[in-house]
């Protein structure tokens, strides 16, 4: 079966197959559906853009509920009026769940296990649990996963753009534009973010430094607008002290 899943599909730029096994689990990569990924589920409304919008999930109640409210407002609210595909990385979810979650709205949704989620290089131990004492192994892991791993996933491979959301993501009220389309069709932005917040030292170590050599990698202005200069110059006087 995973040969036939996972054979590169001719003609296919990524050089994905329909599917993919990881440790015993198989399933379908969209556009793929059915028992041998057989079937193409295409969009039900015109899409100019290869864009997806995907969650992390463990399988408790309390993430798969507040999930199934995520999935109802984003549909409400947004996905109604584009369709984009949704992919839930998860760790394991029994059918129950996932029928559960399939059903909490509209959207078209695809799953993708993450095999040995919890798992890091033994080199980097040590200093995590020294850094991150606050916070649960799973927290740390779903981090770890999203500042890169996540951008080389099977699962999101034939997409251009893909939003983050959090099981406890919740969409106030109707999303006047489509934030994929304001990328795309912007002069050369990559990413976007729907709100300013704050966020404790201990998981932005360093955070400054890498802003800066992305920046100078890129021949960006790190100061180029009046709130990156206000930000850049308190955290750069922050992280001299």
């Amino acid at each position: 079966v995973r040969y036939f899943l996972e054979k590169p599909i001719e003609g296919d730029p990524t050089k994905l197959g329909r599917g993919i096994c990881r440790g015993g689990i198989c399933e379908c990569l969209y556009p793929y559906r059915g028992e041998l990924c057989q079937t193409e589920d295409t969009p039900r409304v015109e899409q100019k853009v290869k864009a997806a919008i995907h969650y992390i999930t463990a399988e408790t109640e309390h993430d798969l509920r507040d999930l199934e409210r995520s999935l109802t407002t984003l549909w409400t609210c947004y996905n109604s009026r584009y369709d984009y595909p949704v992919i839930i990385f998860h760790e394991g979810l029994s059918d129950k769940s996932r029928l559960r979650l399939v059903e909490a709205s509209g959207n078209r949704i695809w799953f993708a296990f993450l095999d040995n989620f919890v798992q890091m290089p033994p080199q980097w131990k040590k200093a995590a649990d020294e850094s991150a004492k606050g916070f649960a192994i799973g927290y740390r892991a779903m981090i770890r996963w999203r500042s890169g791993p996540c951008f080389r996933e099977p699962a999101l491979g034939r997409f251009d753009y893909a939003m983050t959301l959090d099981t406890d993501s919740y969409f106030p009220n109707e999303v006047a534009q489509d934030p994929f389309s304001m990328l795309a069709e912007s002069d050369g932005w990559v990413a976007a973010f729907p709100h300013l917040g704050r966020e404790s030292a201990s998981v932005v170590v360093n955070f400054m430094h890498y802003y800066l050599l992305y920046c100078r990698l890129h021949g960006l202005n790190p100061r180029r607008t009046d709130m990156q200069q206000q930000l850049t110059e308190k955290n750069y006087k922050w992280y001299q002290q």
